[in-house]
């Protein structure tokens, strides 16, 4: 009797435990990948792929509930059993104990005594039901995620969604804009244009509001004052994601998700494989992923933790891959270059500068300069401090943006001599 009770509990705490097991795993990859997004959330929401990843994070959460369900309902079949063969030995003893304090064997104290011991014992392995709450501390990081991700928009996200044309031409009007929470504005009143077939550099010091200016014309944040024009058209009455969809962005430490390179090229589109080849051509990325010994795999070659290494340049110009696919396929008409060859080797950095040359014709270009020797090719320089445009450089058939600057002497020339120096 005893060692049929015994197999039962064995049984169904085996049960218990593989069930146990499969949740746990599955919740530490609910935890992995949300932590995987929020880290890469400025490339995820620069792609418009908010609603691929929160697709994909709520598959991944109702397999964490099924798996959860499983185990809570495993546990209570085990509790229940536990309880039955308890309840079970119990009776049993009590009518054993009878029998032998009938035949003298056994006094009445003594089974009384017997049988209050075992309650007692059960008692303290029945409060072992209390550990079922372990298994639900993830769905309270889950809770968390999910007020984080509801959390209220900074920006208004309703608005067109339409096309832009061919040639894209962008005014900065006057634009103010001071950080939620921050004192004091960061742009105060800054006015230039951004012209198609043409690469506009914006260089100044740290906290002169750079990376602010390519904030603002991603939307992460709309202005406080003044306005930017697209084509003409306010870009606070542009949707959002349908207008990052048409902007590349090629951020200064590029982000690859755990998937292939392939996927990451893709990221946030339908694109076919041409479109994913062609993209990967434009980079001058595709030699090296067809190489088998540098990816092994060709574009199906996983990357990410724990996989494939990437060099910071290869990385680069799969980020740049990225950021020339878009819905149709084209490179995209508006391209935003966070200084993306400011950490690479020579080798690296001249093929993505020849990259850029290629894909710039008809586009519009900002470029995020961090280091002067990157911008000297520049068709428009500008020169920020404090939230405002101080110099202004403009190519010309006589001489480029970079030498009138340097000829004007003035803030520009001293920060070309200050980064000889170093």
């Amino acid at each position: 009797m005893i060692p049929a009770g015994v197999g039962i509990l064995h049984l169904s705490f085996g049960h218990y435990r593989r069930a146990s097991k499969l949740s746990r795993e599955s919740a530490s990859a609910c935890g992995a990948q949300g932590s995987e997004v929020l880290a890469a959330f400025e490339t995820v929401r620069t792609a418009g792929a908010e609603p691929f990843e929160g697709d994909r994070y709520n598959r991944a959460v109702g397999e964490y509930e099924a798996k959860s369900n499983a185990t809570a309902a495993s546990y209570s079949l085990h509790l229940v059993n536990f309880i039955a063969c308890q309840s079970f030995a119990m009776t049993a003893w009590m009518a054993v104990g009878a029998l032998l304090s009938a035949w003298g064997l056994l006094t009445m104290g003594q089974v009384t005594s017997i049988i209050s011991h075992s309650q007692a014992a059960a008692t303290g392995f029945g409060a072992l039901a209390d550990q079922q709450n372990q298994f639900f501390l993830a769905g309270n990081a889950v809770s968390r995620l999910f007020q984080v991700l509801d959390a209220e928009a900074r920006i208004e996200t309703s608005g067109k969604a339409r096309p832009l044309g061919e040639k894209v031409k962008i005014e900065f009007e006057n634009v103010r804009f001071g950080y939620p929470g921050a004192r004091g504005a960061v742009l105060r009143g800054m006015d230039f244009t951004l012209l198609p077939g043409q690469t506009t550099a914006i260089c100044g010091p740290s906290g002169s509001g750079k990376t602010t200016v390519a904030n603002l014309l991603l939307r992460h944040y709309d202005t406080t004052g003044g306005q930017i024009l697209v084509g003409g058209e306010p870009l606070s009455e542009l949707a959002p994601p349908a207008w990052r969809r048409q902007v590349g962005v090629v951020p200064q430490e590029p982000v690859l998700l755990g998937g292939t390179i392939r996927s990451n090229i893709a990221y946030g589109f339908d694109a076919t494989d041409e479109d994913v080849r062609r993209a990967a051509r434009l980079a001058h990325a595709h030699d090296f992923i067809e190489n088998p010994k540098v990816m092994p795999q060709g574009y199906d070659t996983p990357v990410g933790a724990g996989r494939a290494k990437l060099s910071g340049g290869q990385k680069q110009r799969v980020a740049l891959a990225r950021a020339l696919l878009t819905d149709t396929g084209a490179p995209p008409k508006v391209l935003i270059l966070d200084e993306a060859t400011s950490a690479l080797d020579a080798e690296s950095e001249a093929a993505i500068s020849k990259a850029l040359k290629e894909i710039k014709r008809d586009r519009t270009v900002l470029v995020i300069a961090h280091r002067l020797k990157t911008i000297a090719e520049a068709d428009q320089i500008l020169v920020v401090h404090r939230g405002r445009v101080i110099e202004r450089g403009v190519s010309s058939t006589r001489r480029t943006a970079h030498e009138e600057l340097l000829r004007n002497g003035g803030v520009y020339s001293e920060m070309v001599r200050l980064s000889r120096s170093e």
